[in-house]
């Protein structure tokens, strides 16, 4: 296909152009800013003559800059080719003759290559720059060469250095050095220019782009892509933006849908390109040593252009913002659409169709993306199967980039019927949008030429199409994917009838029922067949499908936005109680509005939301509510208008292609890999803070907030603190002065701080490792925390302010650039708050089975609490008991607070013990859960391990200690610690880190492993890795024990506590008796308080009896009898498993039953049991600790016969025996 110049006739188009230029319609704005210099072009498609057309059109577009790539030339090598070199050369004098420079891609390493020198002056160097220096002497036209390294034929981080080993181990001198080399050939030998491509795949390569580009001091210039990775529209602005040392930078865009159907469906996304402007120029305003110059556009992706459909929108949208980068996007649609299908400029049908171009945005958005995560394919067309989109969510997730992304990330793993109907309702948005767009442009018909409408019409129609094939193929694979883990969910016959509904498309395709459609892509029939055929799973699909049905909310629309309001409309049915949600940062919506009054009539409603900031993007949902059911929809992304004065007011700097946070730069699902080459900051220890303690801090002096004079206390004072976050993992330290007298600390991070940063604090006792001075840290969560004497923020300590010099803390979970924090200090008379309380020692003094949680979050968890679903210590109890449990450990994220009171907020005869989940981030990672802290005592997060793939190549920080020492601390304070969700995946810095460094000392294991998880289907998912990794252990004789804990974060959603609980044998329900028996392994988990009991007891020789968590002991020809007594377990499978493998199951056949069987003791290491509801589902019922076996004798303490007859007749279910 050759682009041209438009679709429609000439003359009214000529017309308008030619009154709209005399008259001043199109001139810019009082608020215009200043023109960019560098307005680029990127070809990707080897077609000549396709080439030559685009590039005719260039001058048209005031273009500067044209970029050869991908399949017309990606390496130096290529110049060995002699059609290589013709088709440059041709290419090139057209180029020139458009008034613009040529620029070639040149991918470093251009050869496969395992191992290669580094050094300038060595022979491997010499030889690659020949080959610069022999292509641009065959081709002296070039103009510049763009250095790339992502996808390179060799990665340089993956090439082992052959000379010079120790300079060249540094991974950015690898890309230092070959960014030099190259420059000094093409800069200096030929006087061109040196660009270098920031492409990158993961965020461990982040690092070492920004090192080596900031170090180098020769002349390139800098190309950086608007996202993070690849082009996504909900993810984050990259984060190298603004931070590539003091070199000009321009942006890389995609103007032709590479992701959104390559053109051949319209995504027109003029606000999105002028929100990644508006962010980006806030990023180098807050402060970088390069400036901002402009971007180049994808024109094409290989034989699918953007020139002459509807996404040549995209391209118009760049040139307009490089002439204005404050030009407003509605402005730039409707002078597109005015001047290429020859409508007045503010008529009826320029507005119409603008509107029509604009859904176009909306749609993509919600067809290609699943709750703003890339969940399907890389690229435009269909997944070929449930396991293809599976994998692309792994990889591509948001929640890599974005933490607040995580719950989503996790809920689309494993969706629950809500989640899989809210997917659903954001599908049939576009498909509802869809449908609009051509109701609407039907409308046009006699504005439009015929050829122009004809385009339209089918580029539309095609695009209704998509969104209903993308509807089914959701359903059907997120379907599959929630029947795959609820297998007696009603959801069952949704499947089938989607997979139906497919067929009905693919047929329909085949049999030419849309004769419009010439070109199926981005969805031929044979793809749609190939996806039904994957998708079909015969052990989970059965009976006949019928269609879903859930609480549609439908015609949602931005019906009008001001300067500061949004009108938000859709069409409502009576009875029904309608929500409008509003945000600046995706995925949350901290505001809400409901209509005046109740709904009493079905038809249209809208709703005005009042006093928003001019000029800013945001995004609005809509929830509906009736009769126990629920739905929200997708995102619907908006500006307000600009004011006519605010041309000088800085833009947002929310993003996401209208309502993403600028700077937030999440977790990765292999973050941690980082930590290998990046420096961190992060450790352990004990916090005691009694109320002695806190009475000889006010002795120190500075409580009496008054004047000298008794007069009324001084005005507030107000510290600006500044510093570099470094990299991820690293945690800054901000010191300041805090004077006396001081009643109440606010400390906030300014907006134009980076996102995803915590913020902690330490008072005048230091902040060092352990330091009694530690007084709370927060999540991203929180951007604010305040500590007075008697009160502060949830998860700080409140308590006297002594003067002296304190510490902010800072970690940086993914950030770039300067954190900026504002310190308020308020004066004023003391006031006591709550004295901490001893903690609860015993709650009933029985022998008995005890059914407890060991993760659980309260208000104190600044990730709890911002969802707004958190309970407080005393009603996390109630809960508890109402569900069957008789204890809690309160595991918030590195706080010890919720601790405080614990003998007050527990209910009569229930146990609260003080917990904490050691949270490491993404320094580990890891996170640990102890659980029997005293009131006061804390665990410091700041460790790290010391070796394996996690381990940090730098020098510590003074901070940094490694996990044996806080694992020491927590055996000398009686504690349980235990690793939480060890072998979770996607990581997003939480699964555990230090498995090497246990590896050769066992000291660095903690004393048990969370091998049950409440999040969703965990059984299903990562489950089954934690189960082996806990077999691995065992196996080699180590005594590890296994914990369940339901990690609930609040009430309302699938995670309920108890479920899994921990259930231990103990002389009594105390503190001291609990905790033994959790570091004993006395006892199992269940999948709920009222489920099946499992107890295991053994046999061994000499007379040997033990208990389940105990020891048998025997010579390598000697065997051993275990037995697992079930109840509650009828028809349920008991499956025996010895170091990891099965050894045998039996189906029950009664209420109260026991399995004995026999294993030989050479082998060692520990048998222990599971039961499951069957053999093939995937959720546990119960799982049991093990019964360890060794080589030896036994101890005097062998037989406990006693001990297990008692255990037996107490055993939950137990009839008498």
């Amino acid at each position: 296909m050759i682009p041209t110049r438009t679709a429609t006739g000439g003359t009214r188009r000529a017309v308008w152009q030619a009154l709209t230029i005399l008259l001043g319609i199109w001139a810019a704005p009082a608020y215009s800013a200043e023109a960019l210099p560098h307005h680029g072009w990127i070809l990707t498609q080897n077609d000549t003559d396709y080439n030559r057309a685009v590039i005719a059109r260039m001058r048209e577009y005031a273009v500067t800059h044209a970029q050869l790539s991908h399949r017309i030339v990606t390496r130096v090598d290529q110049f060995d080719d002699p059609e290589v070199v013709a088709r440059v050369r041709l290419l090139a004098d057209d180029i020139h003759a458009q008034g613009a420079k040529v620029l070639v891609w040149a991918q470093e390493l251009g050869e496969d290559r395992l191992s290669f020198c580094f050094d300038p002056d060595g022979a491997d160097m010499r030889a690659r720059m020949q080959r610069y220096r022999d292509a641009l002497t065959q081709i002296p036209a070039i103009d510049g060469v763009v250095i790339s390294f992502g996808s390179a034929p060799s990665e340089l981080s993956t090439v082992v250095p052959s000379c010079q080993p120790a300079q060249y181990a540094r991974i950015a001198e690898r890309y230092k050095a070959m960014i030099e080399a190259v420059s000094r050939v093409v800069s200096d030998e030929f006087g061109k220019d040196v660009y270098v491509r920031t492409f990158y795949h993961k965020g461990l390569e982040i690092p070492f782009l920004r090192a080596a580009l900031a170090e180098t001091q020769r002349p390139i210039t800098v190309m950086t892509k608007s996202e993070p990775n690849d082009f996504a529209p909900y993810y984050p602005l990259n984060p190298l933006v603004a931070d590539v040392g003091a070199h000009p930078q321009f942006l890389e865009l995609d103007c032709a849908g590479e992701y959104w159907g390559r053109s051949t469906i319209p995504f027109v996304a003029a606000e999105y390109f002028a929100q990644r402007y508006r962010e980006t120029r806030e990023q180098f305003a807050a402060g970088s040593e390069g400036r901002f110059i402009g971007s180049a556009c994808r024109v094409d992706r290989y034989e699918h252009p953007a020139l002459g459909t509807l996404n040549e929108a995209n391209i118009d949208a760049q040139a307009r913002l490089v002439q204005n980068p404050d030009t407003d996007w509605r402005e730039i649609l409707a002078r597109f659409v005015s001047t290429r299908f020859g409508l007045a400029p503010g008529s009826a049908a320029t507005t119409e169709l603008v509107e029509i171009l604009r859904r176009t945005y909306w749609i993509g958005r919600k067809m290609y993306y699943a709750k703003g995560d890339w969940a399907f394919k890389k690229g435009s067309t269909l997944p070929d199967s449930g396991t293809d989109a599976l994998t692309l969510l792994l990889d591509k997730n948001i929640a890599q980039w974005n933490a607040d992304y995580r719950s989503v990330t996790q809920q689309l793993l494993t969706p629950n019927r809500q989640t899989l109907l809210e997917l659903l309702q954001e599908k049939r948005e576009a498909v509802d949008l869809a449908e609009r767009n051509l109701q609407a442009l039907a409308g046009l018909r006699e504005n439009l030429d015929a050829a122009a409408y004809a385009q339209l019409e089918t580029l539309l129609l095609k695009q209704r199409l998509a969104t209903e094939i993308w509807l089914h193929m959701t359903g059907a694979i997120f379907g599959l994917r929630h029947n795959s883990s609820h297998l007696e969910s009603a959801a069952r016959p949704w499947v089938p009838w989607h997979l139906g509904e497919l067929e009905r498309l693919a047929a329909a395709l085949e049999n030419g029922d849309y004769p419009q459609i010439s070109d199926p892509y981005p969805f031929p029939p044979g793809d749609i067949r190939r996806l039904i055929a994957n998708t079909r799973d015969p052990l989970l699909q059965f009976g006949p499908g019928s269609p879903p049905q859930w609480l549609a909310i439908d015609g949602i629309d931005i019906v009008e936005t001001g300067p500061d309001s949004v009108t938000v409309g859709w069409q409502a049915r009576a009875g029904l109680r309608y929500q409008v949600e509003l945000t600046q940062t995706l995925p949350h919506y901290p505001q809400t509005y409901a209509p005046d009054s109740a709904i009493t009539a079905d038809g249209p409603v809208s709703l005005r939301i009042a006093d928003l900031q001019p000029g800013t993007p945001y995004a609005v949902r809509v929830r509906a509510e009736a009769d126990g059911q629920s739905m929200v929809s997708g995102d619907y992304p908006f500006w307000t208008r600009q004011t006519a004065t605010a041309g000088g007011d800085a833009p947002s700097t929310r993003s996401g292609g209208g309502a993403m946070p600028a700077a937030a730069l999440p977790l990765m699902l292999l973050l941690a890999l980082w930590r290998r080459y990046a420096g961190r900051r992060v450790v352990g220890g004990r916090l005691l803070l009694s109320a002695g303690l806190a009475a000889g801090l006010s002795a120190c002096g500075g409580s009496e907030g008054a004047a000298a004079d008794g007069g009324p206390p001084p005005e507030p004072t107000v510290l600006r603190l500044e510093g570099s976050v470094g990299s991820a993992g690293d945690t800054l330290y901000l010191p300041f002065e805090l004077p006396a007298g001081v009643q109440r600390l606010d400390a906030t991070l300014s907006e134009d701080s980076p996102g995803n940063l915590g913020l902690g604090v330490f008072d005048a006792r230091g902040a060092d490792f352990g330091s009694p001075g530690f007084r709370g840290i927060s999540g991203a969560e929180r951007r604010e925390v305040f500590i007075a004497d008697d009160a502060a923020t949830p998860g700080f300590i409140a308590g006297p302010l002594a003067p002296g010099p304190w510490t902010l803390a800072i970690p940086n979970f993914l950030a770039t650039g300067k954190a900026r924090v504002e310190v308020k200090l308020s004066f004023g008379s003391s006031a006591a708050g709550a004295a901490l309380l001893p903690a609860q020692e015993l709650a009933r003094n029985t022998p008995g089975w005890y059914f407890g949680d060991l993760h659980v979050h309260t208000v104190h968890s600044s990730d709890a609490f911002s969802s707004g679903a958190a309970l407080e210590p005393a009603q996390m109890a109630e809960r508890a008991q109402a569900h069957g449990l008789d204890f809690l450990s309160l595991t918030d994220h590195n706080v010890t607070t919720q601790n405080d009171r614990l003998s007050a907020a527990a209910p009569p005869g229930f146990l609260l013990l003080g917990g904490e989940e050691v949270t490491t981030w993404m320094s580990g990672p890891g996170h640990l859960t102890v659980t029997g802290l005293q009131s006061g005592d804390w665990v410091d997060w700041r460790f790290r391990p010391s070796l394996g793939v996690f381990a940090d190549t730098a020098a510590w920080s003074a901070y940094d200690r490694p996990v044996q020492v806080v694992l020491e601390q927590a055996r000398a304070l009686g504690l349980y610690s235990a690793v939480a969700h060890p072998m979770i995946w996607p990581g997003f810095g939480s699964n555990w880190g230090f498995f090497a460094d246990a590896e050769t000392d066992p000291a660095a294991l903690p004393d048990g492993f969370e091998v049950w998880n409440g999040s969703a289907d965990f059984a299903l998912t990562w489950g089954p890795a934690a189960l082996r990794r806990w077999d691995e252990e065992l196996a080699r004789g180590r005594h590890v024990c296994g914990n369940g804990g339901s990690d609930v974060h609040g009430v309302g959603g699938e995670v309920e506590v108890g479920r899994p609980a921990t259930v231990v044998y103990a002389p009594a329900l105390s503190r001291a008796a609990i905790t033994a028996a959790l570091r004993g392994c006395r006892g199992y988990m269940t999948a709920d308080p009222d489920g099946p009991a499992l107890m295991l007891s053994g046999a061994g020789p000499d007379g040997q009896q033990q208990l389940v968590g105990g020891t048998l002991y025997g010579s390598p020809g000697d065997s051993v009898t275990l037995s697992a007594r079930v109840t509650g377990g009828e028809g349920a499978v008991l499956i025996w498993i010895h170091n990891g493998r099965s050894a045998g199951r039996v189906t029950l056949g009664a209420a109260d039953q026991t399995v004995s069987q026999d294993f030989g003791i050479g082998e060692g290491g520990a048998v222990r049991a599971e039961l499951r509801a069957s053999a093939l589902a995937g959720e546990p019922l119960a799982l049991s600790n093990p019964i360890f076996l060794r080589l030896g004798a036994a101890s005097s303490g062998g037989d406990e016969s006693a001990l297990i007859g008692q255990a037996a007749a107490l055993l939950p279910g137990a009839s008498p025996q």
